[in-house]
């Protein structure tokens, strides 16, 4: 994926929820937050905005027209509802006036974060076909890798993890987003399986070369050098 999304947390007053703020940054997303009856919100600017989150209590009759409101405005931003209603009238009403998703409260994170993912994918539908960094050339087409003209055979795991790494170049990814991508919900998967295959990577990638391409963040996870 490209640079992090960038996610616009509006909330109210009573849904104000600062573990929902935590739990999206350790995902790896980038957030901005506001209040739903602070005057800036009116003088919202949407540059840089992939999704913008709605957390609420009640789905209020202004809300649809400050949705409204923005798109002519031009957002361009993908819009979920986080709603403790389940009213269908509400929904109906929320996607009529722009909304792109709705779900109901109490939310389930990884459902909220697999949606998340989806709209990163629609974001970059078109995938660079090869991948360079330093002296590593990565096919992600025929999923070849090779390193200063020399091919490395990696199982599918690995080459899903370096492909990860590559991604993110010069950027941290934090054990939580590896295990992530690697088993999606499948499993429960803790930081020692991953970096057992940190160490698998290393063994194939940078062991028999000068410089090592796969760095540790002490405390926080690993990267790619940049």
């Amino acid at each position: 994926m490209g640079k992090a999304m960038c996610i616009l947390l509006i909330q109210d007053r009573k849904v104000r929820d600062f573990g929902l703020v935590a739990a999206l940054e350790n995902e790896g997303f980038g957030v901005a937050t506001a209040l739903l009856d602070s005057k800036e919100l009116v003088r919202t600017r949407f540059s840089g905005v992939d999704v913008v989150i709605f957390d609420v209590h009640h789905y209020r009759p202004c809300e649809p027209s400050i949705l409204r409101q923005w798109h002519e405005r031009g957002l361009d931003a993908h819009v979920v509802i986080l709603c403790g209603s389940d009213s269908l009238a509400d929904k109906i009403r929320a996607l009529d006036q722009g909304a792109d998703d709705y779900l109901i409260r109490p939310i389930h994170m990884p459902e909220l974060l697999a949606r998340l993912r989806a709209v990163d994918r629609r974001r970059h539908p078109h995938q660079i076909p090869n991948l360079c960094i330093h002296d590593l050339e990565i096919d992600r087409i025929r999923r070849k890798v090779r390193r200063s003209g020399r091919p490395i055979n990696l199982t599918p795991n690995e080459f899903s993890l370096l492909e990860l790494l590559a991604q993110h170049s010069g950027r941290v990814v934090t054990p939580s987003m590896i295990a992530r991508h690697l088993y999606e919900e499948r499993a429960a998967v803790n930081s020692n399986v991953v970096a057992v295959y940190i160490n698998y990577l290393r063994a194939k990638i940078d062991k028999q070369f000068k410089q090592p391409l796969i760095l540790t963040k002490r405390g926080e996870g690993y990267l790619l050098r940049a």
